[in-house]
């Protein structure tokens, strides 16, 4: 069930009703049935893995509870681990390496006659097993208690709004929302609603019609030049944030509904000064698993500086291949943990050069920043939405190869119409990413005037009435 779809729309408010109808006691088997309705209207008997990832993180944090000593714990983690990654390799990364095992065969001549997994790959795997294992690293490492509850914690897994995509939350947060009497509020509802219709606005005005643009021009570089390779790039990198922004906005604003609050997951990205702080902007959730659960035990065994810097490149190997098994986002992690690297290395040097030439506070230098560390990210978005490393790397080095023959927005299937979309669209993303300086959660909250703010919300209930129906992909993400 899609966040965009009709049967969504009708979906969150009926249970938002139910909700508050039900007494307290009972309001998590509401939202567990929910979720498991929400996830199995998609696949009914892969919701049997997220029953599993459920059951088995339970009972390991019982069990490690019983044990003071870690060493005592670390056969639980140790199966809760095993678990978990081992259904994340076989569904996500078994195909993918048995692909590259055949043809290093076929390399040497050799006979290999193992057959290919077209497995398909659930929905939300990668997130909700971070999120499980989240939950077992904490009681192993701090020796913290155990939910005992096993309908709240099965809810902790599973809750619809953010299961597929995330936000990836922590059970300390989350299961004690659920634990609260909730009581109707209308601001919670209104806030909710604006956030979602925010949302959808991104991804169906801003990134489905973007998208029109420059995949045919991934897809197929060879039959076009330098110039639409950097527009395809600057309309990939809008994309990639509308597209996923515009779910994590959905999911927030459907928790909302329930008095849930989930944590944000961007802060406006691509104002950056540096790729070090981008990351720590961009998909916060992800970012900050990663640092506290794999980033922070290799520095503290990096002895050298050299041990850092492969510790860092390590880590944005595996946040690229988190994303998808493939070549592609092997390179995507590889390249932005040198953009990371080169960051860290050159720092005081560029510091000195620019103390000499501007001031710290100086406007110019950090719109320079911000500029250069925004084309270092734009740049990379070849290897993040290509179907091929060739692909890629194709346009990646044949950016200044340009036919001056051939019209710049002169791509197949797209029409007039959907050029003024696409201009209206990131118009208006553009402008709320500016103007969102206090990071609302809606940024035209923060336009004081009532009429005003409220004329842009017709416009998006209108240009999604008018145009929304015109296209309708699935959320990037949910193939992570």
């Amino acid at each position: 069930m899609l966040f965009t779809s009709l049967e969504y729309i009708f979906f969150l408010p009926m249970i938002a009703v139910l909700y508050y109808v039900l007494s307290h006691r009972v309001r998590w088997i509401l939202l567990l049935g929910a979720s498991y309705f929400f996830y199995a209207f998609w696949r009914f008997d892969f919701l049997i893995l997220v029953v599993l990832s459920t059951l088995i993180d339970y009972i390991a944090g019982l069990q490690m509870a019983k044990h003071a000593e870690k060493r005592d714990r670390k056969k639980w983690l140790y199966l809760s681990l095993f678990i978990n990654l081992g259904l994340l390799f076989v569904f996500k990364y078994l195909g993918f390496f048995n692909e590259e095992v055949r043809h290093l065969f076929q390399l040497f001549d050799l006979s290999y006659s193992v057959p290919e997994f077209d497995i398909l790959l659930p929905i939300g795997i990668s997130f909700y097993t971070f999120q499980t294992l989240s939950y077992t690293l904490d009681i192993y490492r701090s020796g913290k208690a155990p939910e005992r509850h096993l309908g709240y914690f099965a809810l902790y897994v599973s809750f619809f709004p953010q299961l597929i995509a995330g936000p990836i939350e922590r059970a300390s947060r989350l299961i004690p929302q659920f634990r609260t009497k909730q009581t109707f509020n209308w601001v919670n509802i209104s806030e909710g609603a604006r956030l979602f219709l925010w949302g959808m606005f991104k991804k169906i005005i801003i990134a489905d019609y973007l998208i029109l643009f420059f995949k045919p021009i991934m897809d197929q570089p060879e039959l076009f030049s330098g110039g639409h390779y950097i527009l395809a790039m600057f309309a990939a990198t809008v994309w990639i944030y509308a597209d996923f922004s515009g779910y994590t906005d959905m999911a927030i604003g459907s928790a909302r509904f329930f008095g849930i609050r989930l944590v944000p997951n961007f802060r406006r990205p691509y104002f950056a000064e540096s790729i070090s702080e981008l990351w720590q902007r961009w998909h916060i959730s992800l970012t900050s698993w990663i640092n506290d659960y794999f980033f922070r035990p290799l520095v503290r065994k990096a002895k050298s500086k050299w041990a850092r810097y492969a510790a860092i490149v390590l880590i944005f190997l595996a946040i690229g291949f988190w994303h998808k098994a493939s070549w592609n986002l092997l390179a995507f992690g590889l390249l932005h943990g040198m953009y990371i690297i080169i960051n860290r290395v050159t720092k005081q040097s560029r510091r000195k050069f620019m103390d000499q030439v501007l001031k710290k506070t100086s406007v110019i230098r950090i719109s320079i920043n911000v500029l250069l560390t925004f084309l270092f990210w734009t740049y990379s978005s070849a290897l993040f939405v290509s179907d091929s490393l060739s692909h890629a790397w194709h346009i990646m080095t044949h950016l200044f190869v340009w036919d001056s023959s051939a019209s710049l927005f002169d791509v197949p299937g797209v029409i007039t119409v959907e050029y003024i979309v696409m201009a209206i669209g990131t118009s208006l993303f553009l402008y709320s990413e500016i103007i969102n300086k206090k990071i609302y959660e809606n940024p035209f909250d923060s336009i004081r005037f009532t009429g005003i703010r409220w004329s842009f919300y017709l416009a998006m209930i209108f240009l999604l009435i008018v145009f929304g129906h015109q296209v309708n992909n699935e959320f990037f993400y949910f193939q992570f």
